[in-house]
């Protein structure tokens, strides 16, 4: 009797041991670096035509299990002088019914596919423009609840609805402060293509309310925004030492604003695509092309400071729908062994079409000069979170 049971004893033990070491597991530990050489031709900026080095960001990751049914991530970030949380949040991924997952806290929406990772984890260097301008400097991030599962459908099929205080639509813009929640769906299919490649789309959707004020000040406008995004991402991998990635999205903008202290509504758009092939294993190079409504100035961006705040036209961009910016990006990159170290040669080109001064921060800008970038990125990393998979 006393041998059986500490026969039964012993595979309790060793049953259940994953989940008490996964439950008491100390918390993964990273720390990702940025650093940056560059020089530009950008006018007002007093980085113009000068070697700039500078430390771009620094980003702790504490990430780990709670327990054996949920986990948390912490992702705080400093160029310089403070750190702030890009993401603190909270995600069960197990023991609900139905398979659903709930994340809560602040993190980076699931809206459209780039806007869920992190810069140093793309094959280019900086946010597309298009993000920058519709999505906000540091993309769709918020603080909410999101729940998601996988649909039952033959394919691999996700499902993700999210409830947000709806604060990035302010835009850093007090004018125009949140009043009330909003919400935020993407659909996704992942799909495998021949013996080599998949490809995942998805389809995501934006609404909500946010306060606007007419000329005298008073509050009391309820204003409407609703965003769209389609995306597509093609991988072939046919070895470890090949592969080639291409990706793109397209988002959809409509908002009401306060003109003339009337509400009236503006529709506009804009996108990226990128292709980026892998060689030798730890090589790859490619190139990016974006889109974006409005004319985009990097004054919100200590980077490449370009000059007074007051002239600052990208928070406009979303309400712009005659000037846009086009911009192409191309970059080659080499990750040293096991991936700690990453180093990238880029260089951008963009090009700015003004069709109405009037939409503006300075209504007498008619032109704006092309501009040209060249820059050198050092990305390397201590701990689990890796900067780039290859």
């Amino acid at each position: 009797m006393l041998k059986h049971l500490a026969t039964i004893c012993l595979l309790s033990l060793v049953f259940f041991m994953p989940q008490v070491t996964l439950a008491l597991a100390p918390a993964d530990l990273s720390a990702i670096g940025d650093f940056r050489a560059f020089t530009h031709n950008i006018e007002g900026s007093p980085k113009k035509n000068n070697l700039n080095l500078k430390m771009q960001e620094l980003e702790i990751a504490i990430q780990g299990y709670l327990n054996p049914y949920a986990k948390a991530d912490v992702f705080v970030s400093s160029g310089g002088d403070n750190f702030e949380i890009e993401e603190a949040s909270a995600t069960i991924l197990r023991g609900l019914p139905v398979n659903l997952n709930i994340k809560v806290g602040q993190y980076l929406v699931d809206f459209g596919k780039l806007n869920q990772g992190h810069p140093h984890g793309w094959s280019f260097v900086d946010r597309p423009i298009s993000h920058r301008m519709l999505l906000g400097a540091d993309g769709l991030k918020d603080v909410g609840i999101g729940v998601s599962t996988l649909l039952p459908i033959g394919v691999y099929s996700k499902l993700s609805l999210n409830v947000l205080s709806g604060r990035s639509l302010a835009w850093e813009d007090e004018e125009r402060g949140t009043e009330k929640p909003m919400g935020v769906g993407r659909w996704s299919v992942f799909l495998p293509v021949g013996e080599h490649g998949n490809m995942d789309a998805g389809i995501s959707g934006l609404y909500g309310t946010y306060l606007g004020k007419d000329a005298a000040g008073a509050d009391g406008h309820n204003l409407k925004a609703t965003m769209a995004v389609v995306d597509v991402k093609y991988k072939y991998h046919p070895s470890d030492y090949t592969s080639l990635v291409l990706q793109g999205e397209w988002l959809l903008n409509h908002r009401q604003l306060l003109r003339d202290s009337a509400v009236t509504s503006v529709s506009n758009g804009g996108g990226f695509a990128f292709v980026d092939y892998g060689f030798h294993k730890r090589f790859n190079a490619g190139m990016l092309i974006d889109y974006a409504p409005g004319v985009f100035d990097y004054q919100a961006d200590d980077l490449y400071e370009t000059g007074p705040e007051e002239d600052n036209n990208t928070p406009l961009g979303r309400f712009d729908n005659q000037n846009s910016t086009l911009s192409l990006t191309g970059f080659v990159g080499f990750g040293l062994v096991e991936e700690t170290t990453l180093i990238r040669l880029y260089g951008r080109y963009m090009k700015f079409n003004i069709d109405d001064p009037q939409l503006l921060a300075n209504p007498e800008m008619t032109s704006k000069k092309s501009q040209f970038l060249l820059g050198l990125q050092v990305i390397f990393t201590m701990g689990p979170h890796k900067p780039h998979e290859f």
